[in-house]
């Protein structure tokens, strides 16, 4: 199955900026005026908002609660430190940010393993002692049809790390080079590119290698997708940070911000809307705070509970 039915969602307890991510993340902003309970509620009733929408569109959401014990501003973000593969196996990941490694709940893994079967654990959290990260579906974005993985270098996406893991689950590595306004690295890949059914959203004119770019048009072409080219302004409001689910009863169904919504032009839309209906939320304070969006917030789970097998 190329994209999932099941999400994990974390609720957002401990919720606020954080600084150590905030040296390499341009997508955040400290001071927007809200006191940090104002925040905390503001995205506690965001998240809420995401995870109703999703189950009025027949999308299944384990909503779990962080580890009080092991508070993280950026638990809302489960994305980054696991994913989940067809064959049963899940991957744990190394962060960069000392004070998100945390968040990799042994009380979470449990229970996905318990409940799912799962055959393999990767964990791949050693790699943080030796300084190489990669942070989950932030790092990587998977073409899970054709077997393919993009992988945008940056102090959070180690080439080597990439490439191991890739070999370890069966997809190519393709490497790019996404870079902002100022010539730094775009932290993660999936702000800059999303791979969806029959189309793709990507960033092209983040990537100044001619060669980068000849090659990803090459993709779309030999893959059937059409392309939907994203501005970096488009960038800035996570209009590359979507994700494509897949409903019980229907079509697909593409989840982003009201941000990036806004941000389509209506040409987008219409081209993304001829493949996927859209689903999009409001989740503002989340945005500006952490410096990630809806795609951030949701891991993807590739298997059925044993119990439905």
């Amino acid at each position: 199955m190329p994209f999932a039915s099941t999400v994990l969602m974390i609720r957002p307890t401990s919720f606020g900026f954080n600084i150590e991510t905030s040296r390499d993340n341009a997508f955040q902003q400290q001071n927007i005026h809200l006191s940090s309970r104002e925040i905390q509620l503001e995205a506690e009733k965001e998240s809420r908002s995401l995870l109703e929408k999703l189950i009025d569109n027949n999308v299944n959401v384990i909503y779990a609660y962080e580890n009080c014990d092991n508070a993280s501003p950026d638990a809302v973000f489960p994305n980054n430190w696991f994913s989940t593969h067809n064959n049963n196996i899940i991957v744990l990941y190394p962060m960069l940010a000392a004070n998100r490694r945390k968040e990799k709940s042994d009380r979470l893994i449990n229970y996905i393993k318990n409940t799912f079967q799962i055959k393999e654990i990767i964990d791949l959290s050693p790699f943080e002692n030796e300084n190489k990260f990669l942070e989950g579906t932030g790092s990587l974005v998977f073409d899970h049809k054709n077997k393919i993985c993009f992988a945008s270098i940056s102090e959070r996406t180690t080439s080597e790390l990439s490439n191991n893991i890739n070999k370890k689950l069966g997809y190519k590595t393709t490497f790019l080079n996404y870079t902002d306004e100022n010539d730094k690295p775009v932290y993660h890949t999936n702000v800059c590119m999303c791979i969806g059914n029959g189309f793709a959203i990507a960033a092209i004119n983040n990537l100044k290698s001619k060669s980068e770019r000849t090659a990803l048009f090459e993709y779309f072409e030999a893959n059937k997708l059409e392309p939907v080219l994203i501005s970096p302004k488009q960038v800035h409001s996570f209009c590359g940070n979507a994700l494509q689910l897949q409903t019980t009863t229907s079509r697909p169904l593409l989840a982003m911000s009201n941000t990036a919504f806004n941000s389509f032009t209506a040409e987008q839309i219409k081209t993304i809307e001829k493949h996927s209906d859209i689903l999009h939320t409001e989740i503002g304070t989340i945005e500006k705070i952490g410096g990630g969006s809806v795609r951030c917030m949701l891991a993807e789970i590739f298997f059925q509970p044993a119990w439905q097998r």
